[in-house]
């Protein structure tokens, strides 16, 4: 009885130490400080605000002048639509990141503002955010809407969420099923729709 007892106990103290660092982990709280400062706006620039920028307020003059002056913008360009061979109106402006952006910038994705009737209409920037870290931080979106594909290349599906006190929309894309979109990366979109 007693090699029954000794395994018993041997068992019992292998799951203890298996699990305490487990448990250990799950106690730590989950510190999203960065991520909301990131996603709220700074203080004196209302929702939709994105490095100064506002969509539907600000010009796109005072937009590049925003982003050539800010630490974390290395160079900006603005591409333009030819009326005809005087007249000519900016479409879209995107910028190469300096280095110093937060972390939780995709560095190689997306950068760009749209443009209409000379203002900033929308600001959007990948990020290395993580679909399931944003929803912990920011809660479920207010409106969610998943499309779904079917081609050669097999199921997609493209996630949009909105955050409407922010103006916010958040896009992940990815290969069915659509369960895994927690760990897709997020796309994120500031658009006045006020």
């Amino acid at each position: 009885m007693s090699v029954l007892r000794l395994t018993i106990k041997l068992a019992l103290l292998v799951i203890l130490l298996m699990t305490a660092p487990i448990a250990l982990i799950r106690l730590q709280p989950y510190d999203d400080s960065e991520l909301r400062a990131f996603l709220n706006p700074p203080e004196g620039c209302p929702a939709p605000c994105f490095m100064g920028i506002r969509p539907r307020v600000t010009s796109i003059d005072e937009a590049v002048r925003l982003l050539e002056a800010h630490s974390w913008v290395q160079s900006v360009t603005v591409d333009y639509i030819y009326l005809d061979a005087m007249t000519r109106y900016p479409v879209q402006v995107y910028w190469e990141w300096s280095g110093q952006q937060p972390s939780l910038i995709n560095d190689a994705g997306n950068r760009e503002l749209w443009l209409f009737s000379r203002d900033v209409v929308s600001i959007d920037v990948d990020t290395g955010i993580a679909m399931g870290e944003l929803i912990l931080a920011m809660g479920k979106p207010d409106n969610e809407h998943v499309d779904y594909s079917l081609d050669e290349a097999g199921c997609s599906f493209v996630y949009n969420g909105w955050y409407q006190p922010l103006d916010l929309t958040v896009v992940a894309t990815g290969s069915c099923p659509a369960g895994s979109i927690y760990s897709n990366k997020v796309s994120l979109r500031w658009m006045n729709e006020g």
